[in-house]
């Protein structure tokens, strides 16, 4: 498998609230469908380059992991989510 991937997520963990209803936050809901979608209309790609999504909860003061670096440098496309 690929170590590039095809998107990177960046997204405020607070912003990443539960539908009422409870579940998982709507943006980690957004990228499983999404994954799920392209795994079904382009298989091989999204296997080979997948969407990458930080589940690391860092505050807007922290510096950026290096595992974020590293996974942000290898990505195509960023995808900034803002509420």
């Amino acid at each position: 498998m690929s170590d590039r991937n095809k998107a990177f997520i960046s997204y405020a963990w607070r912003d990443n609230q539960p539908f009422s209803g409870g579940g998982k936050g709507w943006v980690s809901t957004f990228v499983d469908r999404l994954c799920k979608h392209l795994d079904r209309e382009l298989p091989r790609a999204v296997a080979k380059d997948p969407i990458w999504l930080d589940y690391e909860q860092m505050r807007g003061n922290h510096n950026i992991a290096d595992h974020i670096r590293t996974k942000l440098e290898a990505s195509r496309l960023l995808v900034p989510i803002q509420r």
